[in-house]
C-alpha cells in the first residue's frame, strides 16, 4: 500500500507530502530504528521505533518522530498498522530494507539520543526510555 504523509514529525528524512510504501509485517520482525504507521491519538501515525520489549508476553514499543524532542506513549502491537518499506523523495526511491538504510536508521535513533542530550531537559527523560525496559500503562 502506497501513502502520501502529511506532517513534519520525521523530518528532515521523511518530508511533508512524500510517498511511502508500507507492508503488513510479522511485529516479531520489528527492529529499533524501523519506521512504522500505527494508530494513536485517534489518527493514523508514522514514526521511528526507539525501543522494543516485551511486556507481560506482549510485545511493546516506544516510538518518536526524528523532528520531536519526547518520545510517544507506549504502543503494543495491535497499534501497528505496518512498516514503512520504501519512500519516494520526487524521483528517487529510498528501499529502506536495504543493509544501508538498516544501518542508517539505527544511526537516527543513537544519535537522536545524543541531540537530545544537548538539551539537559529533555536528556534525562530520552536517556530513560531508550535505555531502561518499558514500564507503564500501554496507548490504546
Amino acid at each position: 500500500m502506497e501513502l502520501r504523509l502529511l506532517g513534519t514529525s520525521m523530518g528532515p528524512f521523511i518530508r511533508n507530502g512524500d510517498v511511502v510504501e508500507i507492508k503488513e509485517v510479522p511485529v516479531s520482525t520489528l527492529r529499533v530504528g524501523d519506521i512504522i504507521l500505527f494508530q494513536a491519538y485517534n489518527r493514523i501515525v508514522a514514526h521511528r521505533i526507539i525501543n522494543k520489549r516485551t511486556k507481560d508476553g506482549q510485545l511493546v514499543l516506544r516510538t518518536k518522530g526524528d523532528a520531536l524532542t519526547q518520545p510517544d506513549p507506549i504502543i503494543d502491537e495491535s497499534n501497528i498498522i505496518g512498516k514503512i518499506m520504501s519512500v519516494k523523495k520526487g524521483n528517487k526511491v529510498l528501499n529502506l530494507e536495504a543493509n544501508k538504510w538498516k544501518v542508517i536508521n539505527y544511526l537516527i535513533v543513537v544519535s537522536s539520543f545524543f541531540i537530545s542530550c544537548s538539551r539537559p531537559a529533555s536528556c534525562g527523560t530520552f536517556f530513560r526510555t531508550f535505555f531502561a525496559p518499558i514500564k507503564g500503562a500501554m496507548l490504546k
